[in-house]
């Protein structure tokens, strides 16, 4: 089992890494990607901000696998489980945006595993 929590560990920090890039990319764009219109809506110093924590915490939960620092990776899932309730609050206050809150229920659902493997 533990090899799954490893996986569930090693695929959200990857997935952060990626949002994160996105975000940072999005933020004062002109043109977004379809399902990220949403990002207009926050100042672009505020989103690459958020992009930035984001590059911090996939590179933690990554990190912490190989140094088995299981309190930082602990704390790393619990910061993003709070993340997306926030992401999950913040696209529902917006039309159209059930993909997004779906997405952000999928992540924090796998910060919440990955908070549990390395509490237990």
């Amino acid at each position: 089992m533990d090899t799954v929590f490893v996986i569930v560990q090693v695929l959200l920090g990857i997935v952060f890494l990626g949002t994160a890039i996105r975000h940072i990319q999005g933020a004062g764009a002109t043109t977004l990607q379809p399902r990220m219109e949403w990002i207009a809506a926050v100042p672009p110093t505020f989103m690459r901000t958020i992009g930035v924590l984001e590059i911090a915490g996939g590179l933690s939960l990554i990190g912490t696998v190989v140094t088995g620092t299981t309190w930082l990776a602990a704390l790393t899932a619990a910061c993003f489980v709070v993340l997306m309730i926030f992401a999950a609050v913040f696209h529902a206050r917006r039309a159209n945006e059930l993909p997004n809150i779906a997405f952000n229920a999928i992540l924090g659902v796998m910060g919440l595993i990955v908070l549990y493997a390395n509490l237990t």
